[in-house]
């Protein structure tokens, strides 16, 4: 006989996709390492030395809780839409949709979905990322149409080269190199005197790292083509298929 709410071996579980249904939530704040809640049922996450949590969910949503101060571990992550509430670490995340609040995530590739009849393809840029009171910090390229931030509180991404349609809200970027086609933010940090590339700027506070303690002042290398070419992308990212699942973005009004 065995006890409602207790754990057990055959309740473990560490890889997700559709057939565990079109939304799924993770919730790494409950149980010994976490649990995740899909359809009706609900699973204890394996322990991460064993075993990181993969999600395979090209069609649906992933939402994810976490701690702060300490990033879950996961394994690969591939989702149209994602919420996440906490800190995550994860070496691979892709997905059309993002909205991140009080969150960190570092991933060693963060890209919109890949094909995966046909690995050679490239994958799609990410469509559009909301950010509160977070930070990104990718080890590879980051390629988006539009990166959106509270005006409230501060958020942050990093990568060696970003490449978007816009930028806006209370946000810094980091990178060696960037191309943006409307750039909007607080401040940008480039390593290279002519890394920042744009189409129309809107940043006063644009500056080349020296150092860890120095930087100095540096202005825009302004590219009326470069937000026409951007833009463009914008047709071939709304392929046909229907809409995506709307993104619940009240995470926006949490304190």
């Amino acid at each position: 006989m065995r006890l409602a709410g207790l754990s057990s071996r055959d309740n473990v579980k560490g890889s997700f996709d559709q057939s565990d249904g079109s939304r799924i939530l993770i919730d790494f704040t409950q149980g010994p390492f976490g649990r995740a809640f899909c359809q009706d049922k609900s699973y204890d996450l394996p322990d991460p030395r064993a075993q990181l949590v993969t999600v395979s969910l090209p069609n649906g949503r992933l939402e994810i809780t976490s701690t702060h101060g300490r990033a879950a571990s996961l394994g690969e992550v591939s989702v149209q839409s994602l919420r996440v509430n906490g800190d995550i670490s994860l070496p691979v995340l892709r997905a059309e949709h993002m909205v991140l609040v009080h969150s960190l995530v570092q991933a060693n590739e963060i890209t919109g979905r890949k094909s995966v009849d046909d690995p050679a393809v490239e994958p799609d840029r990410i469509k559009e990322i909301q950010l509160k009171d977070s930070v990104i910090s990718c080890k590879s390229d980051l390629s988006f149409l539009n990166i959106e931030a509270d005006e409230q509180t501060h958020s942050m991404v990093q990568a060696p080269y970003m490449e978007g349609f816009t930028t806006q809200g209370k946000l810094s970027l980091q990178a060696d190199r960037l191309a943006i086609g409307i750039l909007d933010a607080q401040d940008v940090q480039v390593t290279s005197p002519d890394g920042c590339l744009v189409g129309r700027n809107h940043c006063d506070r644009i500056r080349q790292r020296l150092s860890l303690t120095e930087s100095r002042r540096v202005l825009a290398k302004e590219d009326p083509e470069l937000g026409l070419a951007i833009q463009s992308l914008l047709l071939v990212a709304d392929v046909p298929g229907g809409a995506p699942p709307e993104i619940d973005a009240q995470g926006f009004d949490i304190d």
